[in-house]
């Protein structure tokens, strides 16, 4: 009797999962390798960074996802390079894994454009460590504020950028702005979180993100967001430029930045931002 094909999937993500479990047949044999044991729901990602949920709502236990699926086996690791002639799969630790199909869907990561730097500052939001990073950010700035006397600091501290206006920089910023609003409203005696100011940023013209962005969010769920666009910048080229003060609340929910800031026209349109930036500096 011949050996079963065997298929390797990098990744546990959407992809990879989905690969796997349309793999359930007893022809193949299925090894799905990731750098960690767990599926993520990455949508609900800003859930956590906003504490809503905590990191155990939104993982699974890859094996206890696909144990009923006994042609297929997981595998912790690090996968560092493939040989598509020999057909081998090389791992961080030295292992070699053969394979006769490779599925490659190992996701996605957050550009800095060159800039590795900014990520010390500009957190992104594609992982748990990513989301519990930012939560501590957001809760950390409201109990400095608290203790600042200076009126420019304390609201540079209750400042907060979000960079990418697609669904999860909209939710993320809805969030954030719930918490200010709502959650937080009466804990504190020096500071009215309700006044933090949350600033969406987008490279993409207004038309363009609109679409995530809908008309009662624009206009009235988030008064506290403000937002532009490069296709609608204001004519005046002393404002054509504005620096925003925010003390390491610059958070990435995108993948491109494209051209320079723009100031906000109105409540509810979504700004425009991109290189060059400058790294945010400590107050």
């Amino acid at each position: 009797m011949s050996e079963r094909w065997k298929v390797v999937i990098v990744g546990g993500g959407f992809g990879g999962l989905s690969a796997a479990r349309h793999l359930n047949s007893n022809l193949v044999d299925v090894t799905l390798i990731d750098r960690r044991n767990y599926y993520l729901f990455q949508p609900l990602l800003y859930q956590v960074a906003t504490g809503s949920l905590s990191p155990g709502e939104i993982a699974s236990p890859l094996r206890s996802v696909l144990s009923r699926q006994k042609n297929t086996r997981v595998w912790l690791g690090t996968v560092v390079d493939v040989d598509a002639d020999s057909k081998r799969v090389f791992l961080a630790d030295g292992t070699i894994v053969s394979y006769d199909s490779l599925i490659v869907a190992a996701g996605s990561q957050t550009s800095y454009f060159g800039h590795n730097e900014w990520q010390e500052w500009a957190a992104g939001l594609k992982s748990i460590e990513e989301a519990t990073t930012i939560r501590h950010k957001i809760l950390y700035a409201f109990e400095v504020a608290e203790r600042i006397s200076d009126p420019e600091q304390r609201r540079a501290w209750l400042t907060f950028v979000v960079v990418g206006a697609g669904p999860t920089g909209v939710e993320l910023s809805g969030a954030i702005a719930e918490i200010a609003r709502q959650t937080l409203k009466d804990d504190f005696r020096s500071i009215k979180p309700e006044e933090a100011q949350i600033i969406l940023l987008d490279g993409a013209p207004r038309e363009r993100s609109r679409p995530a962005v809908p008309e009662q969010t624009a206009a009235g769920a988030l008064p506290d967001a403000e937002c532009s666009s490069p296709a609608h910048p204001r004519p005046n080229p002393q404002t054509a430029q504005r620096r925003y003060q925010s003390c390491a609340h610059l958070f990435r929910a995108c993948e491109d930045v494209p051209s320079p800031l723009r100031p906000a026209t109105q409540a509810g349109e979504v700004l425009s931002a991109s290189y060059p930036f400058q790294s945010p500096r400590r107050s």
